[in-house]
């Protein structure tokens, strides 16, 4: 088993792995894609970094008005040099994952987790 960074030119073996219409949004500059390898060179494990806006507490109380906050937030995000945002809603509010899904938002099929980096790995057991 080998570890180590897929180069750019190398992504395209992705498409397999179900990012083919992810990795294509991607620049060298911002991601590293960290793989694990059998020894027929297969990708078996993946985990994937990527530097990019965050964008949070998004509530769309007025319909009539989110496309407003929709114009002013994808200004400042293209003055910050962001080409694409990561950005949530509850499960419970409608209102404001339609406008997400309206506006071009792809949803992605996983729970998410925050993540500590910046101390010693510890393995914890599921209790």
């Amino acid at each position: 088993m080998t570890a180590r960074i897929l180069p750019a030119e190398e992504w395209p073996r992705l498409d397999a792995l179900g990012f083919a219409d992810i990795w294509p949004t991607w620049t060298p500059d911002d991601v590293r894609v960290c793989v694990v390898e059998d020894e027929d060179g297969q990708i078996t494990d993946h985990w994937v970094a990527i530097r990019f806006w965050h964008v949070e507490a998004l509530h769309v109380h007025h319909p009539s008005a989110a496309l407003r906050l929709w114009r002013i937030m994808t200004r400042t995000l293209k003055e910050l040099g962001a080409s694409v945002a990561w950005t949530g809603a509850l499960p419970q509010d409608a209102v404001t994952k339609d406008f997400i899904d309206r506006m071009g938002g792809q949803r992605l099929p996983m729970d998410h987790f925050v993540m500590p980096v910046n101390q010693e790995a510890a393995c914890h057991s599921s209790r």
